[in-house]
């Protein structure tokens, strides 16, 4: 079974390894983080991590009693 996901800047569902292959080979030129949202004590905060810390950035979050409402990773390219 092929696993499939969509790729926004192809407009249509690529392979998963394709989109994988991609993200793993950006080179060392651009990093890929996560930027979180959440609501805690009726305050709106965000924050962006790396990618590799992000799941447990919200858990740490949802531990606190925050409620997160939004994730998306951002691929920061360098200033030339």
């Amino acid at each position: 079974m092929s696993r499939k996901c969509f790729d926004s800047s192809a407009g249509q569902a690529q392979p998963w390894n394709g989109v994988q292959k991609a993200l793993r080979f950006m080179g060392p030129t651009r990093r890929i983080v996560v930027l979180i949202r959440w609501l805690q004590s009726g305050l709106r905060q965000e924050e962006t991590v790396p990618l590799a810390k992000a799941r447990h950035r919200r858990q740490e979050l949802e531990a606190q009693g925050a409620t997160v409402y939004w994730s998306e990773r951002l691929v920061l390219s360098p200033l030339s």
